[in-house]
């Protein structure tokens, strides 16, 4: 299955570092609010999904955002 939708990670003040960074190094950080501790990126895979419950951030699809819309955004 191709998904092309973005994903919102919601984290807390406790795990937004480790979470930011997971997000950062296996995925593509799409936006980042700090005051929100949500962090906006493509799609996840199985794995990266179970190591974000592991850390214990909630995530979900916002299929609204396409990743189409993102990548005409950076030009």
């Amino acid at each position: 299955m191709n998904d092309n939708n973005a994903y919102i990670v919601q984290c807390t003040r406790d795990n937004f570092d480790d979470v930011k960074y997971l997000v950062q190094v296996f995925g593509l950080v799409l936006d980042v609010d700090y005051k929100t501790y949500c962090i906006k990126t493509f799609s996840l895979d199985g794995l990266m999904k179970q190591r974000l419950d592991e850390i214990g951030a909630s995530f979900w699809q916002e299929p609204d955002y396409a990743v189409t819309k993102s990548a005409m955004g950076r030009r």
